[in-house]
């Protein structure tokens, strides 16, 4: 008897203690909501909103009056918005234009968990971008910046040691050369923010909607067409690399900023912002980057979508720039290890979904299928705890050639004495 009463409080003690951390995560979850609402509900339907939105259209950066020229509003007004959204947690990062810098992106998806020290210490590092584990299928997400100048010897070393590591894995991986990306934001200014799908997910009807309304129009076959073939350029100097890295980090850091943290005067920092950066339109907005998507109430996707036919390209491609949940969009072809494939284009897609509307959004996905939009997609999820980003490469430009290098060696030390050492 004496057993079985003990079970017993076991027992109610186990329902209580599961019952409370249900109600923590609740908890927990309304808590993330409230403060994305409260944070959301500073700039949507206000003319922060529509600052916000016209931020990406920014290509001059280094001054709140270059934005302002822009924008066509006063610099005061755009230093207040600038200071108030700081102020309340918004972060901002830039668009670059990589083939103006000579650079592509190069995206492996692996079907297995790696750790990341086995690939710290392999010379392919030296050019990696980020590196992600995900889910669904459980595997390993590797970018890569690319120099189009190098990329076949590069190319060669970095997938035999890819395939090394899979070994003889049935599941094949993924590997695509993109020649177009480009960051995303959610629109803000055109809801008010109680409507605004952004928070309350869309139904899958509401995204067919969207999609069949997402018309194939001449002037994005165009731009896709002109994308694909626009030249890679190479970097004028190690100096711009540096400037980009920087403004990568912060949208809004100043000269003076740079100045401080390398030996680079502000005359000189000046001189390459506005020749190299600002004339060539090597920046193509500036973007929101702040953490607004709680775990408690997005998933953070990623979606490999195969296409064939550049008007089924254009057509999807188009539709996910457009979308409120995309993060980022690439667009690019297979590699040579993939020549097997049975498709010609492949569109990635981050995405941060509602908690509630990620059914839809697969049977939106599953809709471009059956309708052969896409010839078949492959999903996963992001698991934020293990992402490690990386800027872009600049100590493997050769200063001396003005060209991207494999000799990574020799010119990081010497550009490690020339711009690392801080001013005193």
């Amino acid at each position: 008897m004496l057993a079985k009463r003990l079970y017993q409080i076991r027992k109610k003690k186990m329902v209580k203690i599961l019952h409370k951390s249900a109600e923590d995560l609740e908890r927990r979850y309304i808590k993330a909501f409230k403060e994305s609402v409260r944070k959301l509900s500073m700039i949507c339907g206000t003319d922060l909103g529509e600052f916000i939105d016209n931020l990406t259209k920014v290509s001059r950066i280094g001054f709140y009056s270059y934005i302002a020229k822009e924008l066509g509003i006063r610099e005061r007004l755009v230093y207040s918005y600038v200071r108030k959204l700081q102020k309340n947690g918004f972060k901002f990062t830039v668009d670059i234009n990589l083939k103006r810098i000579g650079l592509y992106k190069y995206f492996i998806h692996i079907p297995e968990l790696i750790d990341f020290n086995v690939i710290r210490n392999n010379e392919t590092i030296a050019w990696l971008n980020y590196y992600s584990i995900t889910l669904n299928p459980i595997g390993t997400l590797l970018a890569y910046f690319i120099p189009y100048n190098l990329k076949d010897e590069l190319l060669r070393k970095i997938n035999s040691f890819i395939i090394k590591i899979m070994g003889n894995n049935e599941d094949k991986g993924i590997f695509v050369h993109f020649y177009i990306g480009s960051r995303h934001q959610p629109i803000f200014h055109k809801a008010s923010f109680g409507l605004h799908k952004f928070i309350h997910g869309f139904l899958f009807d509401e995204i067919i909607e969207l999609f069949k309304y997402s018309q194939l129009d001449d002037i994005m076959f165009k731009h896709i067409i002109d994308e694909i073939n626009s030249k890679f350029s190479s970097p004028y100097d190690a100096v711009d690399l540096i400037i980009l890295k920087e403004y990568d980090i912060d949208a809004f850091t100043t000269v003076q900023d740079i100045a401080k943290k390398y030996p680079i005067s502000q005359r000189i920092i000046l001189k390459h912002l506005n020749n190299h950066i600002n004339n060539k339109k090597i920046i193509r907005g500036i973007f929101l980057k702040s953490n607004i998507y709680s775990s408690f109430l997005f998933k953070i996707l990623g979606v490999f979508l195969f296409v064939n036919g550049l008007s089924n390209v254009a057509r999807v491609y188009n539709f996910f720039r457009n979308f409120d949940y995309s993060l980022s969009i690439n667009l690019g072809i297979p590699d040579e290890i993939m020549r097997e494939q049975n498709y010609e284009f492949t569109i990635l897609v981050q995405v941060a979904v509602p908690q509630l509307r990620v059914y839809e959004f697969l049977r939106f996905l599953d809709y471009l299928r059956r309708y052969d939009y896409i010839v078949n997609y492959k999903l996963y999820e992001l698991l934020p705890d293990t992402f490690v980003r990386f800027t872009i490469p600049y100590l493997n430009f050769d200063q001396e050639r003005k060209n991207w290098t494999l000799d990574v060696k020799n010119v990081q030390e010497l550009l490690m004495r020339r711009f690392m050492i801080p001013r005193v």
